[in-house]
């Protein structure tokens, strides 16, 4: 092994290391805001959602946005935002979930895209009753789920995504914990 690739693989190797320490700074910071939220909102199990499970995410102007995993008119969880305010944080229910075709239990911190855009999943719920990834837009307000998990036979395409969506380039990833072709879950891209 030449000087130049022990160099490089040096570089590697503390890049990958920075990385898996931000990712692990951001997952507590998201963590202890959702955490310091629910504490200071006091989130009542009834309209307002319960059990916010996940972070939150934050835009340019100061928003939380976050989801419970239950709670809301039908049970199935909430999408919310926090406004801060001088009278302190004030709730607005973006989201309801219904359970069936929409969703139900999102359990990841959703992510924001440049347009102030909300992306999530629900592990459960769909027109397959096995998650969903789901866009909302905030304004104008438009709820859309972007894909059903589970639409291929054997449930080739995953099934049960509980864990977080990652922005990159316009597209979104994240990974299912069951289905694909081993039925030991997949990773994903939605586009």
């Amino acid at each position: 092994m030449s000087t130049f690739d022990k160099r490089e693989k040096g570089f590697e190797s503390k890049f990958a290391h920075d990385e898996e320490l931000r990712f692990k700074a951001h997952a507590r910071r998201n963590k202890l805001v959702g955490l310091w939220a629910a504490d200071k909102l006091g989130f009542t199990g009834a309209a307002d959602g319960a059990i916010p499970y996940a972070g939150v995410a934050m835009d340019s102007a100061g928003n939380l946005y976050g989801a419970t995993i239950s709670g809301g008119a039908s049970g199935a969880g909430v999408v919310y935002r926090l406004t801060p305010g001088s009278a302190g944080w004030q709730q607005s229910i973006l989201y309801t979930f219904q359970g069936r075709p929409d969703g139900s239990a999102p359990y990841p911190t959703p992510v924001l895209d440049a347009a102030g855009n909300l992306y999530g999943t629900t592990n459960t719920g769909g027109a397959n009753k096995n998650g969903i990834v789901f866009e909302v837009i905030t304004n104008p307000f438009q709820y859309t789920v972007l894909y059903n998990f589970c639409s291929l036979a054997a449930c080739a395409d995953g099934s049960d995504p509980g864990t977080g969506l990652t922005f990159f380039q316009g597209n979104l990833y994240g990974t299912t914990s069951s289905g694909g072709a081993n039925h030991s879950g997949t990773v994903f891209e939605i586009y």
